[in-house]
C-alpha cells in the first residue's frame, strides 16, 4: 500500500524550518554585535539590566568630599589622616595632652598615608608635630617614619627634652661629620668619657649605671644604648678630676702620672687610653676669668672635634642669686655650643625645678641619691639623679643621631 508524500516531507520540513530560524538569528546577533561596535547603540551596563546588583559603596568618595576647608587662610582642604591619642606623663613632666607632649599617630583613613613627624628645627617646644596630623591631598608624600612611642617620656620633672637638650638639624649634621671622622681614626664606637671638675669626680656621675642593679622606670627605652656602651659605665674617666680648670685640661701637669705619658695633657691621655666617640664636657666651677674659660673651652671642644669625638656640653646648676660656682659660665657654654654647633645639654634648666636647685649648702656639688631607681620619688629632687638621667638621654639621642639609627625617630 503505497504512503502518502506528506508524512515523508515533514520531518524535512521541520530541520528546514529551525535552519531558517538559526541562521536569522545568527545574522541579527551579528548586525547588533556591528551597531554597538560601531557605537550607533549604546551598550547595556550590569546596573542597566532588571535584577543585577549595584557595585558595593568603598567609602573612598566620602573620604575625600568630607574633609573640611582648612581654617588657615588660603591653604587646601586636608584630609584627616591621623588622630592623637594622649601619652601618659612623665614622671614630674607635663600631663597628658599638654602642648609639649608628642602624640602617636594612628591611621583613621587607611587609603591615605600618614604624615611624617618633622625634625625640630631647634630647642623649642613650638616646632613638634601638631596633636591632629593633616596630609595636604594635592601633593606627593615621602616615606612616613615610625611614630613616636607613647611610652617614651618627652620631659623630665617637666622641662621637655627638646628645651634642655639642643640637638638641631644643624648640629646632628655636624654630630655625623664628627662621628665619621672618628670611625676613620679609629675610635670606638662603643666608648664614651667624660670630662669634668669635683662636680662629677667620685663615681658620681655615669658610673652610677654600672655600679649594680638599677631602675629606669618609664625611661627604660634607654636601656638599648646602655647596653652599647656598658664598658664606659664601669670606669671613672683620668680626665675627672678634683679642682680641675677648662685651662688645666691641656696642661700635662695635671694628667695622672701613672697613667699618661710624659707631656701628655689631661684630655690627650684620656682620648689614648679609651678612644672615645663621645665625651662629656663639665667644667666652669673653678673658672673665675670669664675670658679665659671661653678660650680655654673653645680649644677643648676644638680638640675634640679634631680627634673624632663628639663633644657634649652640660651646663652647671644655678642657685637662684647664688654668688659660687660660677654659674655665669652657662652662657659661655651656651655661646660656643651654638657657635660651633655641637649637642648642649643644658641641665641648669632640669637642676632649676629642685629645690635649691639640685645643689648642697657649699652652692656648688649636688645632692645625692642612694639607690638607682627612677622609679622612687626622692629620685626626682636629687641633683645628680637628673643630672646622670639628662646625660643618659643626651647620649642615647647623640649616638642616633651619629649613627643614623632609624629607631631614633622614637626619641622624643
Amino acid at each position: 500500500m503505497p504512503t502518502s508524500s506528506n508524512n515523508h516531507n515533514l520531518p524535512t520540513l521541520i530541520l528546514r524550518f529551525v535552519g531558517v530560524v538559526v541562521v536569522a538569528l545568527g545574522v541579527l546577533s551579528a548586525l547588533y554585535a556591528g551597531l554597538v561596535w560601531l557605537h550607533i547603540i549604546p551598550m547595556p551596563d550590569a546596573a542597566g539590566i532588571a535584577g543585577a546588583p549595584a557595585p558595593p559603596d568603598t567609602g573612598d568618595s566620602a573620604v575625600s568630599s568630607a574633609a573640611p576647608a582648612s581654617a588657615d587662610s588660603g591653604a587646601p582642604n586636608f584630609t584627616a589622616a591621623t588622630q592623637a591619642t594622649p601619652d601618659p606623663p612623665a614622671p614630674g613632666g607635663a600631663p597628658a595632652g599638654s602642648e609639649d607632649t608628642p602624640m602617636p599617630l594612628e591611621p583613621t583613613a587607611p587609603a591615605v598615608a600618614p604624615a611624617p613627624t618633622p625634625m625640630p628645627s631647634d630647642g623649642s617646644a613650638s616646632t613638634r608635630a601638631p596633636k591632629l596630623t593633616t596630609v595636604p591631598t594635592s601633593i606627593g608624600l615621602p616615606a612616613s617614619p615610625t611614630p613616636v612611642a607613647s611610652n617614651v617620656p618627652t620631659a623630665v620633672n617637666g622641662i621637655t627634652i627638646t628645651r634642655f637638650l639642643s640637638l638641631t638639624q644643624k648640629v646632628q649634621l655636624t654630630v655625623r661629620d664628627i662621628y665619621s671622622h672618628g670611625q676613620k681614626l679609629g675610635n670606638n664606637p662603643a666608648a664614651f668619657t667624660a670630662i669634668g671638675d669635683s662636680s662629677i669626680a667620685g663615681g658620681q656621675f655615669m658610673e652610677r649605671f654600672g655600679q649594680g642593679r638599677f631602675n629606669l622606670g618609664d625611661f627604660a627605652y634607654l636601656q638599648p644604648t646602655m647596653n652599647v656602651f656598658t664598658s664606659s659605665f664601669k670606669r671613672t674617666s683620668t680626665a675627672v678630676r678634683i679642682g680641675l680648670h677648662s685651662w688645666s685640661v691641656m696642661n700635662p701637669v695635671w694628667a695622672d702620672k701613672k697613667l699618661c705619658n710624659a707631656n701628655e695633657t689631661v684630655i690627650a691621655c684620656e682620648f689614648r687610653l679609651q678612644k672615645p666617640s663621645f665625651v662629656f664636657i663639665h667644667l666652669g666651677a673653678n673658672d673665675d676669668a670669664a675670658k679665659l674659660f671661653d678660650k680655654s673651652m673653645r680649644t677643648i671642644v676644638q680638640y675634640a672635634i679634631d680627634a673624632g669625638v663628639v663633644p657634649i656640653l652640660i651646663t652647671r646648676p644655678a642657685q637662684p642669686g647664688a654668688t659660687t660656682g660660677n654659674t655665669g659660665n652657662n652662657e659661655v657654654v651656651r655661646k660656643i655650643a651654638q657657635d660651633l654647633n655641637v649637642p648642649l645639654l643644658d641641665f641648669a634648666l632640669v637642676a632649676a625645678t629642685l629645690p635649691s636647685a639640685g645643689v648642697g649648702e657649699d652652692g656648688v656639688h649636688m645632692t645625692g641619691y642612694q639607690k638607682v631607681d627612677y622609679t622612687l620619688p626622692s629620685v626626682w629632687k636629687s641633683g645628680h639623679a637628673l643630672h646622670n638621667l639628662s646625660a643618659l638621654i643626651a647620649l642615647d639621642a647623640t649616638y642616633h643621631a651619629a649613627t643614623l639609627d632609624p629607631s631614633s625617630s622614637q626619641r622624643p
